[in-house]
């Protein structure tokens, strides 16, 4: 907790926008993971000069839990993504991305030969 935002040392630029905002004190709260892990921070400014109330410090306290919750869950959603379309042991793609990208691909190649070819026939028959 910073009670007086102007005699903490702070960059340049999140200095000028305290200055502006006129806020005078901030608190920060860690986010933590589920193994103890710190996730991030929540800090919180206010323009008055004081430490917040008990009630508030507990309303943040779960509010950072649901934000560890949220980002652990977000970073599960997105490792289950990888793990259906790679191999986790090599984490290259596996069959269903295989199978998903080759007709694309086969139908990407078809077109560009198709463009070659009539570039290749065009330009001999000019000569």
């Amino acid at each position: 907790m910073v009670e007086d935002l102007a005699a903490y040392p702070l960059e340049a630029p999140l200095r000028d926008f305290v200055r502006q905002a006129g806020l005078h004190s901030v608190s920060a709260w860690p986010i933590l993971g589920s193994k103890g892990q710190v996730l991030g921070a929540l800090a919180l400014y206010s323009r008055r000069r004081d430490n917040p109330h008990r009630l508030n410090a507990h309303l943040v306290g779960i509010c950072t839990d649901l934000a560890g919750i949220a980002i652990e869950s977000r970073w599960a959603a997105d490792r289950i993504q990888h793990l259906a379309h790679h191999d986790d042991l090599t984490g290259l793609p596996n069959r269903l991305l295989f199978n998903y990208h080759l007709p694309r691909a086969l139908a990407r190649a078809h077109e560009l030969e198709a463009r070659w070819a009539s570039y290749f026939w065009t330009s001999i028959a000019s000569r």
